[in-house]
């Protein structure tokens, strides 16, 4: 699949925070419209195709971490970008996981150039682990944090580049 990755644009944002996810990846269910705002800071960027329209989104920096890991101060290191992602939810499931992913780090790559790449991914979401387990990330840590929808845990992944 060829994938266009632009910058976000208020009314994709608007796209993105109604799709919703059934159980047990509700979590991922944006409900409030001032996330809105926060997908124009310059790090979000809507993912297309010619034949689907909108697939997805990444965000990069610190738009992609999670508050537990930034209070325990797992976020540091040289040059180590943050990667978050979003695929339209009749999507997810499908087998498209690892071509998107790697769209995304690509982008990244060539954007930013960094030496290596880090996501945070829901320790019960094992469909996305596998993704970026085949991608090359290896679990470092750990954290739980509260969200939205209760305490949840996290591995925090590592992709390095050199």
């Amino acid at each position: 699949m060829q994938y266009k990755i632009e910058a976000m644009d208020k009314m994709t944002a608007a796209e993105i925070i109604r799709w919703r996810y059934d159980p047990p990846y509700t979590r991922y269910n944006i409900d409030d419209e001032g996330e809105i705002d926060s997908m124009l800071d310059g790090y979000h960027f809507a993912v297309r195709t010619a034949d689907a329209g909108l697939v997805g989104f990444f965000c990069f920096g610190l738009s992609a971490q999670v508050p537990g890991g930034r209070m325990r101060g797992i976020y540091g290191g040289r040059r180590v970008l943050d990667i978050g992602l979003g695929m339209r939810p009749d999507l997810t499931g499908q087998g498209l996981g690892q071509s998107f992913v790697q769209a995304g780090i690509d982008f990244a790559i060539a954007k930013w150039r960094p030496k290596a790449m880090r996501l945070t991914v829901a320790s019960d979401n094992p469909r996305a682990i596998t993704v970026y387990e085949r991608l090359g990330f290896n679990v470092i840590d750990s954290i739980t944090t509260r969200t939205a929808h209760g305490r949840q845990d996290y591995l925090l992944m590592l992709l390095p580049l050199d």
